[in-house]
């Protein structure tokens, strides 16, 4: 019978016991670990844990009867990596990296799908923490802290309205005139937000980037502070512009191939000039995915601004757009 002990470190807080398990057996699978726990060889502090247990500073992990461990190495672990993750902006505190669309961005203990947290605690570092987290149809920026003091920082600001984040909506109909919806949202145990009348603290901005008027859509640029579930999207909705493809929130029509021609609304003068610049462009996909989808809306995050952490990555779709609304999305990348 094989033993081992484990103090956790503060790196280690709130990560996954099985991320945390991960860097005690790098050269294991994660659904052998798991199955560690699920057969009650997994001790926290003197009591079997669970894979989804969240670590604390100074926990005791203890291990033991780990023998049969080889039966379950990484050929045979189904949450094997599937693709590798694209890192858009790092530096000593944070990690900025892009989630595809259709794309889970949390990982679950009882869900074999891969994520895109998984995929950053398996390739980059298992005792980064998740700061935020997008629906599964939406792609974009997700951010990791590197350590205690850098989560607990994030969330001063985050409370304090200091974090912008930025995002792109196709939304149906005309969109020609800047708004901000200001509208208090209403989350319950539904799959679906309820937007009141009354005035709340969740903030979205919207002004026009692009239109294409034979489709009768629009690219609109939100910009949100302290967000809220589905807030872009409920609020998008009940100012008359829901997103394209988004039944849940009264959309009509699913016609995602009217990204292919929109035309930008203000063109910036020195936007020929710009080059691509060729680390900022997640992995490209075509328009058509979006209808193979149960739930689709095209929703992208592409920026966020900090006090000490700016990141910004090209929406997946971007080879498709008319060159001129390439060059303009490009000007907006002002953060290197």
């Amino acid at each position: 019978m094989k033993k081992i002990e484990y103090v956790c470190s503060a790196d280690n807080e709130n990560s996954r016991l099985d991320f945390v398990l991960k860097t005690i057996f790098p050269k294991y699978g994660t659904r052998a670990l798991k199955r560690l726990c699920e057969q009650g060889l997994v001790f926290v502090n003197g009591k079997k844990a669970k894979a989804s247990y969240k670590i604390k500073e100074n926990d005791i992990i203890k291990v033991c009867d780990f023998a049969d461990i080889e039966n379950f190495s990484d050929e045979n672990d189904s949450g094997a990596v599937c693709s590798e993750i694209f890192i858009a902006a790092e530096n000593s505190e944070y990690c900025a990296v892009y989630k595809e669309p259709f794309f889970h961005s949390e990982h679950h203990a009882l869900k074999q799908e891969t994520s895109a947290e998984f995929l950053v605690h398996r390739q980059i570092n298992s005792a980064f923490s998740l700061l935020n987290r997008l629906d599964y149809a939406t792609s974009g920026l997700l951010v990791f802290a590197k350590n205690r003091h850098a989560a607990e920082q994030w969330k001063k600001w985050q409370n304090s309205g200091l974090i912008e984040k930025k995002y792109f909506a196709l939304a149906e109909g005309r969109f020609t005139q800047p708004l901000s919806v200001k509208n208090k949202i209403y989350s319950d145990n539904s799959r679906r937000v309820r937007i009141s009348d009354e005035l709340g603290d969740r903030i979205t901005e919207a002004k026009p980037f692009a239109v294409n008027e034979e489709e009768c859509c629009s690219l609109i640029n939100c910009t949100i502070y302290q967000g809220a579930r589905h807030q872009i999207r409920a609020h998008l909705a009940h100012a008359g512009f829901p997103l394209v493809g988004d039944k849940k929130y009264g959309a009509e029509t699913d016609n995602f191939a009217g990204l292919k021609n929109l035309r930008c609304m203000n063109m910036q003068s020195n936007a020929s000039n710009m080059l691509i610049n060729t680390k900022s462009l997640p992995h490209s996909m075509e328009i058509s995915r979006y209808l193979k989808q149960t739930e689709s809306f095209c929703l992208h995050h592409y920026g966020l601004v900090s006090p000490s952490f700016c990141a910004f990555v090209l929406p997946p779709y971007f080879s498709e757009l008319l060159p001129q609304v390439q060059q303009a999305i490009l000007t907006l990348n002002n953060y290197e």
